[in-house]
């Protein structure tokens, strides 16, 4: 499911995977595009895990030639005021010259980039060079979470950030028109893969491709999923499995991990497992900490485990 802002097409949402509980709980993951101005109010948003394209990974041209053809400019362009929300916006003749300047920057940044980066000149490495196109360019993000209310309250809002509210406007339009899948204890919820059930209605992985269901295991699937998350640093989309071994060992097999990636995965918390004694919280693998409502945890993810949790403390008890 597609969602884009009426006001600036190049804010879109995308749920990637909608999944609930036994228990009510819903965890979803989207796939949003949004201003990279935003970025830091986006990531004050704790409870939300969060995947980012990465300028440090992409190449510089390819940057480039993004953002000269679509180059972020405001849609609202508001006038001066105190206080952190410009309520009116300038004129049209008024706008049309800020526009016209903020172009003109475009132009100057990308010559700017093109000499800090050229090969043959100081052959400044991506990571700095591609820092000064940060202003024009369009975010990629993965957000997964089970808690959104604070989140919508805030951002579906009209105090909030104009471009800001356009994407909180546009996740809670996915969320309550998405229909969430119903899972149970050892089912898991994947970003990128494709499901369905069998006939004794055992829960599938796979990828479709032409309208055909390719199946995998399950371990294949978390692999593939994390990969793909991880790919939104670069905005590829490869969903082999070799691309994902290869990601897997470089980032979750490595020292340190980055495991960052296999935080939009989980799987309902089987209260049928919880012991009577006062350790009970703790005989699941991943449960992180139990609430003063009684509700447990896996690090953001309420009512569900984290796949990064679940990874991480097994290789503590290897360990």
């Amino acid at each position: 499911m597609l969602i884009t802002s009426e006001v600036d097409p190049n804010i879109w949402v995308e749920v990637l995977k909608d999944s609930i509980s036994p228990e009510g709980d819903r965890l979803i993951s989207f796939h949003v595009h949004y201003p990279r101005v935003i970025l830091s109010e986006v990531n004050t948003h704790c409870v939300i895990t969060k995947n980012s394209s990465s300028s440090r990974a992409v190449p510089v041209n390819n940057f480039l030639e993004t953002i000269e053809s679509n180059p972020y400019i405001p849609t609202f362009i508001g006038k001066n005021k105190s206080g952190m929300q410009a309520d009116e916006e300038i004129s049209v003749s008024e706008k049309k010259q800020a526009v016209k300047l903020i172009k003109n920057h475009l132009k100057a940044t990308c010559k700017l980039v093109r000499k800090l980066s050229d090969k043959a000149g100081l052959n400044i490495h991506k990571q700095i060079a591609n820092r000064y196109t940060e202003p024009f360019q369009y975010m990629n993000t993965i957000l997964s979470g089970t808690e959104w209310t604070n989140f919508f309250n805030l951002r579906n809002h009209p105090d909030a950030e104009p471009h800001f509210h356009e994407l909180a406007k546009c996740i809670q339009h996915a969320y309550n028109t998405s229909k969430p899948e119903s899972l149970s204890p050892g089912d898991w919820h994947l970003p990128f893969i494709d499901t369905e059930r069998d006939s004794e209605g055992n829960l599938k992985y796979g990828l479709i491709n032409d309208n055909i269901f390719s199946e995998l295991s399950l371990e294949d699937a978390k692999k593939i999923s994390a990969s793909c998350c991880a790919q939104i640093s670069y905005r590829k989309g490869d969903t082999s499995l070799e691309k994902a071994e290869m990601i897997w060992n470089k980032l979750i097999n490595n020292e340190p991990a980055h495991s960052s990636p296999l935080q939009h995965s989980g799987t309902p918390i089987d209260y049928n497992l919880l012991r009577n004694d006062e350790k009970k919280t703790f005989d699941i693998i991943g449960i992180t900490h139990m609430d003063r409502k009684y509700n447990l945890w896996s690090a953001q993810f309420k009512g569900w485990i984290m796949l990064r949790k679940e990874y991480e403390h097994l290789q503590e008890i290897n360990k």
